[in-house]
């Protein structure tokens, strides 16, 4: 994570906003800032593709995909996001024609959502109310 500001925080001691993580001598928690900090960061070294939307959600819709590259094993895995700013929930379908994906190596989907009300925060007593929740499933 790149920042001008402090990333921790003592919770005693603020002297900065907005931080990363905060803390006090036996307790941590990342804020929602953190939390999509971490999801973006997955998006570091990849190439970005065309990604368009069609259709009536797309004034409540933004999207991107990406294809990167894991430097360790030296797997390609194409990522695409889209954020819904709706109140509801959009059903939507993803088409990755043209993307040059040879449909034997693609085994699993990880879905992360970030939701709820856009004024939550996580707290000492709730270190989890707005974090990426992740469901993987095979396609």
């Amino acid at each position: 994570m790149a920042a001008y500001a402090p990333l921790f925080v003592n919770a005693n001691d603020r002297k900065w906003s907005p931080d990363a993580i905060n803390f006090d001598s036996y307790r941590a928690y990342g804020t929602p800032s953190y939390w999509m900090q971490t999801f973006f960061s997955q998006s570091n070294g990849a190439a970005l593709l065309n990604a368009t939307l069609d259709g009536r959600s797309s004034a409540h819709l933004a999207a991107s995909a990406i294809i990167r590259s894991d430097p360790a094993t030296g797997n390609s895995y194409l990522t695409v996001k889209v954020v819904n700013v709706a109140d509801d929930p959009i059903d939507i379908k993803i088409d990755i024609t043209g993307a040059n994906i040879d449909s034997r190596f693609v085994s699993k989907k990880t879905e992360m959502t970030y939701g709820g009300d856009v004024m939550a925060e996580n707290t000492f007593d709730e270190p989890l109310k707005v974090d990426l929740n992740r469901d993987n499933f095979v396609i």
